[in-house]
């Protein structure tokens, strides 16, 4: 975590009498470290979700109004996909709202990626995330990159 961000963390934690009893800030973070920085009086962990649920959540934004069943060659891609976003909803939404759109050639694309592969101790980005940021058109990510500033 950075200066800036730690120095923001800081600020928004200290105990302003005037807004004492009104005052509500929820924060979510992976980081445990990021909730205990601020004081947060209630933290409250989420397990990940199950296959079954991840599954759900992933053909629910891959294949709309569909039926996966419908198509058996993509809903076994998926399942594959599945077991690589380990539980984690954002992922899972991520990855479908992506596949929505795409052929079988680039669900498998996107399945075998050497992105999964990457270390993430030396990047905090989830693999799924940067797969879905990759597939953006150009002036969606130059978009996306002004409004990260």
């Amino acid at each position: 975590m950075g200066f800036g961000m730690r120095t923001f963390l800081t600020g928004i934690s200290s105990k302003d009498p005037f807004y004492q009893e009104t005052m509500v800030v929820e924060v979510t973070t992976r980081s445990q470290s990021v909730a205990t920085l601020i004081g947060a009086d209630l933290i409250h962990s989420l397990s990940h979700l199950s296959h079954e649920d991840t599954w759900k959540l992933l053909a629910s934004h891959a294949f709309n109004l569909v039926n996966p069943t419908e198509h058996p060659m993509l809903a076994q891609i998926g399942q594959k996909i599945v077991k690589k976003c380990n539980g984690l909803p954002l992922a899972a939404k991520a990855l479908g709202s992506l596949l929505r759109t795409k052929d079988v050639g680039e669900w498998e694309g996107i399945c075998y990626s050497r992105i999964w592969e990457l270390p993430t101790d030396k990047c905090s980005i989830l693999p799924a995330l940067r797969l879905s940021y990759s597939h953006l058109p150009s002036h969606l990510k130059r978009c996306f990159t002004y409004c990260s500033i």
